[in-house]
């Protein structure tokens, strides 16, 4: 830590020698302080959704500038205010979600528990100790990025203003909580740590404490000076060149007449104002509609949307409406049945220059059958799938009706809801090979009691012939099915073609790894089975197995490249499933090379 406060005070007195060109200072070995030991930025005029001077939102953040504010230094040797600024080019960032039960799995929470829903500052929920009158320290530890800059921030309260210990790794920081939420910052630079602790303490409290939106930030950014200011009474800067949605770090060095007297580092991120986008129209009947998008900023006073009518070619608006923050819907009536429209939106706010206009597609109220009606089956199931293009604006709901052999007529299947363009019928086991099972699928709209002409398909239930496994696309079909000591996993290491191959479990001695393919095929069918596989073992000690259906047909061990399996031809005569079982097997001995072995390129094919 000595070390981190030396090369800080160095590379400051370096770059940042005098408060002028002209005149240097007197420089004489001094103790650099920690930074953020003696505050002098506000931070509590950081606060979110809060409004603290004319024309700056969300505290003195706004998505283009901040206004900063530090109280006024009291040493009598002052020469200067050097304010030093980086972008932080993030790589590492966390957020914790104290609602998430499984993330406080690893904090140490002694008698902190979490909140009631709704006493969260960001989200629904905080960290929350019911004073007891004993001292109760909440303690966790997180994983940190090595050389780089840390920035630890959350936000605390108590039910009255009392003392909290914080610490970070080996910092023992001495807080007054507040009876409204306070944002606390703190920054070190870490050069070979790992993991930090965090730990608050209440010190004997006898009031409620609750803790939200703590964050973690690692930064490679480096500060470069913005300003210097002589006069002591200086104590407000606003930067005006910032990026929307960024994270920036700003550094205030008090200069005095021997080096530095104090630094505070605080962090902050601008507030993202981007137009909403995504907007999506979906009719309710002939005369209106409902119109969606995307919120996408943070600090909107409200949107403006515009209805747009096409004639002759041409757009222009008819109506315009204000709709409240943080509102992704408006519903518009009183359309013409046959007009064309559309509508456009932008965030404003009082603080902000508006955002770009974002544009709908073209808008008619149709309701029309579908087209592109298609009928597939799924492999190795009698699972049908049903797919098709939807032409309809305004319909409510598509109606599937499904008619078997044995049926003199259609009989409703399932409703499913408007904008969807596929189902897949899995109430098929009564169907037979060789079925021809007829669908037909109608639009309706149940504002206006109309429905669309029906679109009828149909298909003959044939059995599946061939099957191929390359594991290309995870996860591993459902057709294997994983046992003995470790499952098979997917490697993307290795394979006989493509990237993928399946490899079997990580097994210690006198272990198995097995995995098993279970298919439905004909009867009173030949097949070919082949397969690829590879090995890197111990010789004549552990193996690679193979068995269709009960039957030996393979083994192998040591080091043996990417080869393929000689073909097996298989007579399924009283089954219509077929069976093969792989399974790696170590015995009680060394291991050898990868202690692994591989399969890929499965191939069952029906033989004529």
């Amino acid at each position: 830590m000595k070390l981190i406060k030396f090369l800080l005070l160095i590379s400051l007195l370096t770059i940042f020698w005098g408060c002028s060109e002209n005149s240097p200072l007197k420089i004489e070995q001094i103790t650099l302080e920690q930074p953020n030991t003696k505050s002098t930025i506000i931070t509590e005029n950081l606060f979110i959704n809060n409004d603290f001077s004319i024309g700056y939102q969300n505290g003195n953040i706004r998505s283009n500038r901040v206004s900063i504010t530090w109280n006024k230094s009291g040493e009598s040797e002052f020469l200067c205010y050097k304010l030093l600024k980086t972008q932080s080019n993030l790589n590492f960032s966390s957020e914790f979600n104290f609602g998430d039960e499984e993330f406080l799995d690893s904090w140490n929470l002694n008698e902190w528990e979490k909140s009631e829903k709704g006493k969260g500052f960001l989200g629904d929920y905080s960290l929350t100790f019911n004073g007891n009158g004993s001292s109760n320290i909440l303690e966790t530890d997180f994983d940190i990025p090595q050389n780089s800059g840390i920035i630890i921030s959350f936000y605390l309260r108590s039910d009255q203003k009392i003392e909290t210990f914080f610490s970070y790794g080996n910092e023992n920081i001495v807080e007054i909580s507040s009876d409204e939420w306070r944002k606390y910052s703190y920054y070190f630079f870490n050069t070979n740590l790992e993991n930090i602790s965090l730990s608050w303490d209440t010190n004997h409290c006898e009031t409620s404490i609750y803790l939200d939106a703590l964050t973690i930030i690692g930064t490679k950014g480096d500060f470069e000076l913005i300003e210097s200011f002589n006069d002591i009474n200086t104590t407000s800067f606003t930067d005006s060149l910032l990026i929307s949605d960024k994270n920036y770090l700003y550094n205030l060095v008090t200069m005095i007449e021997n080096g530095m007297s104090s630094s505070d580092i605080v962090s902050l991120k601008t507030a993202n104002w981007k137009a909403p986008n995504n907007i999506h129209i979906d009719g309710t009947d002939y005369n209106s509609f409902i119109a969606n998008w995307n919120d996408n900023s943070d600090n909107e006073d409200s949107f403006k949307l515009y209805l747009e009518k096409n004639e002759n070619l041409e757009y222009s608006i008819i109506d315009s409406f204000i709709i409240a923050k943080n509102t992704t819907s408006k519903v518009i009536t009183g359309l013409e049945t046959e007009g064309i429209y559309r509508v456009s939106i932008k965030a404003i706010s009082q603080w902000e220059n508006d955002t770009n206009m974002t544009y709908s597609s073209n808008y008619v109220a149709i309701l029309t059958e579908v087209d592109s009606f298609s009928l597939q089956k799924e492999m190795n199931s009698k699972a049908i799938n049903l797919t098709w293009n939807d032409n309809s604006t305004i319909e409510t709901s598509y109606v599937i009706e499904r008619k078997l052999p044995i049926a003199q007529d259609y009989s409703t299947l399932v409703v499913v809801q408007k904008n969807i363009e596929e189902y897949t019928d899995f109430d098929t086991s009564s169907f037979h090979y060789g079925d021809e099972i007829y669908y037909r699928i109608k639009a309706i709209n149940n504002n206006t009691g109309e429905e669309s002409n029906y679109i009828e398909n149909s298909i003959i239930l044939l059995e599946t012939t061939d099957y191929s496994f390359d594991f290309e696309n995870s996860p591993i079909p459902s057709f294997f099915e994983m046992s003995g000591n470790a499952d098979w996993i997917i490697d993307e290491n290795t394979s006989s073609s493509g990237q993928f191959s399946l490899k079997s479990g990580n097994i210690s001695n006198n272990n198995q790894s097995i995995v098993t393919l279970k298919i439905l095929i004909k009867k009173n069918t030949n097949y070919q089975i082949s397969f690829d596989y590879k090995t890197s073992s111990e010789m004549f000690c552990d193996y690679l197995y193979c068995y269709i259906n009960d039957n030996y047909v393979l083994s192998k061990s040591g080091i043996n490249d990417w080869q393929n399996s000689d073909v097996f031809l298989i007579n399924s005569e009283n089954s219509n499933e077929i069976s093969i079982k792989w399974f790696y097997e170590k015995n009680g001995s060394i291991s050898s090379y990868d202690d692994s072995v591989w399969i890929d390129n499965i191939k069952i094919e029906e033989k004529y």
